[in-house]
């Protein structure tokens, strides 16, 4: 019996404090009725378009596959092409002979 009187209690005090709860909100609403409602802005992304890609990126692209094809065409045997490092010591080297 103890237990239901905790429990009745429990609940009576829970209502109290939704009904406190709700008062408030009511009188927080009847507030905000005078005042006009504040415009959000309707867009939350960046409406701009992304910057076009770096040109020096394309540039790279490009002198590689440039410099990949002369060392193809300076070394067509090989199976994989040198690489220019590989292939500025083979010229070096042989240069200074």
């Amino acid at each position: 019996m103890d237990q239901q009187v905790v429990t009745v209690d429990q609940f009576t005090a829970a209502m109290a404090s939704i009904q406190e709860a709700l008062a408030s909100l009511r009188q927080e609403i009847s507030g905000q009725q005078g005042r006009p409602p504040t415009v959000q802005d309707e867009t939350p992304y960046d409406s701009h378009p992304p910057p076009p890609p770096h040109p020096f990126l394309q540039c790279t692209r490009h002198h590689h596959m440039y410099y990949t094809g002369i060392l193809r065409s300076l070394h067509p045997q090989s199976p994989r092409p040198l690489s220019l490092m590989t292939r500025m010591r083979a010229w070096t080297a042989s240069s200074s002979v």
